[in-house]
């Protein structure tokens, strides 16, 4: 299959850097809320890459639940493989792209653990089914697709008469706590805007590099 052929060309509004905001979060937000403007498809989903102890690296997609000047954080198992990858090597990151408005975004950090109770807040906000979900799948491990419809159906008839299914144990969030953050915006003949900020001392200093 020949595929060297495909593209297409960007052209968008300058991203100047002495125009962007000294903290990245305020950018970051004001991208976001440009995303739901434009209804862009599912708009919190992103790329997340972590490393084993081995430092062989591993992605996935997921789904951010919420985002300050501190945390992006999104929820798992923690016994998923990206969950054992950050018992031993918490560091990460994300990328968004949304293809239709032309941007991304890249962050790196370290990834912690969000509190116990955050996480019960949050399960409890999920749909019914989403709750059981999380019961029935032992996340990363083999399984067959009959097996696991049948522990669904089980937690489900045991929670059935239970109005607010707890939240598993082995369940909850984790947060990216960035020292990096870069924006990238496509633009015609492959000179792309990219800006990097990076945090250093507690301050966060940015800088445009090369497409």
């Amino acid at each position: 299959m020949k595929i060297d052929h495909i593209r297409r060309e960007f052209l968008t509004h300058p991203l100047l850097i002495d125009d962007l905001p000294s903290n990245p979060h305020d950018l970051f937000h004001s991208w976001f809320l440009d995303v739901l403007h434009e209804k862009v498809e599912d708009p919190t989903a992103c790329v997340l890459a972590t490393a084993d102890e081995n430092n062989i690296p591993d992605t996935r997609v997921v789904l951010l639940k919420s985002f300050s000047d501190e945390r992006f954080v999104f929820f798992t198992n923690y016994f998923s493989r990206k969950g054992v990858h950050l018992a031993k090597n918490p560091w990460g990151a994300m990328n968004f792209y949304w293809a239709s408005v032309i941007r991304q975004i890249r962050l790196r950090g370290q990834i912690v653990k969000i509190s116990q109770a955050e996480s019960e807040k949050y399960f409890q906000s999920r749909p019914r089914e989403s709750q059981i979900a999380a019961y029935a799948s032992k996340q990363s491990q083999v399984i067959t697709r009959q097996l696991l419809e049948k522990q669904f159906n089980d937690y489900e008839k045991k929670f059935q008469s239970i109005v607010s299914i707890p939240c598993p144990e082995v369940w909850g969030g984790y947060a990216l706590i960035a020292n990096e953050i870069e924006f990238w915006q496509g633009d015609r003949y492959r000179l792309h805007y990219r800006i990097c900020y990076t945090k250093e001392n507690n301050i966060w200093n940015k800088k445009s590099l090369s497409p």
